[in-house]
């Protein structure tokens, strides 16, 4: 199933990451460097990516490419909205968007972080969840001790506390990273980040009206009323 994001006119970097490791398994399989396999025409890996980052015209086609590639795509149908008040659907689409991103930033640490916070509030499970944990990473290497060991590990250990410390975690350091990916991601045709953009909204603010319309703007799915 596509993951679906507000607009196709903003360069997302998960798109980027799944398409350049896509890209890179073709170019293994058929014997070249990711780098300099040719992905449309003459122009390189290396290039396609160059172009995409850049935000070029050429690099927007591209970038559509590598969505549907990637298994990314925008929202289908149509919803109009006024001039006059701030649709929050709209605003929301976008934080829900960042806040995916986010998301995926923070997946890599997560399990770490979780299993810190179980041995910390659970001092005394917490040693067996650390030692399941290394025994489940070098699972293909066990010897017949070792797999005994974890077969009981993993019937004793209760998920429950790892569940619970792995909510409270997972909100922490989504809290954290958001705010860098607000900042990070631009919007077109107006140099502010969206950070800045939903703080002038919020205040209701001309320049917040005027980000408001670009935003819708750039939505796949919403549209003004009046629009020609």
């Amino acid at each position: 199933m596509p993951i679906y994001v507000p607009t196709d006119k903003i360069v997302d970097e998960r798109v980027l990451a799944s398409f350049y490791r896509l890209m890179s398994e073709r170019a293994e399989q058929q014997g070249f460097s990711s780098i300099a396999f040719p992905v449309v025409g003459d122009l390189s890996l290396s290039d396609v990516m160059s172009a995409i980052k850049d935000q070029t015209p050429s690099g927007m086609k591209f970038y559509k490419i590598a969505m549907n590639l990637a298994n990314f795509g925008v929202a289908r149908g149509e919803k109009f909205v006024g001039r006059d008040t701030v649709e929050a659907a709209v605003v929301d689409s976008y934080k829900n968007w960042l806040r995916d991103i986010a998301t995926d930033r923070i997946a890599p640490k997560l399990h770490d972080a979780v299993l810190e916070r179980v041995i910390v509030e659970h001092p005394v499970e917490g040693i067996y969840w650390q030692r399941a944990d290394d025994l489940i990473r070098r699972r293909e290497l066990l010897g017949l001790a070792e797999k005994e060991e974890l077969r009981e590990l993993e019937n004793s250990l209760s998920p429950k506390d790892y569940t619970a410390c792995r909510e409270a975690v997972k909100a922490k350091l989504i809290g954290n990273e958001l705010p860098k990916v607000e900042q990070k991601y631009i919007i077109p045709g107006t140099g502010r980040h969206f950070s800045y953009a939903f703080a002038e909204i919020e205040s209701g603010s001309a320049k917040g009206m005027e980000l408001y319309e670009k935003l819708v703007e750039l939505h796949a799915k919403f549209k003004f009323r009046n629009a020609a």
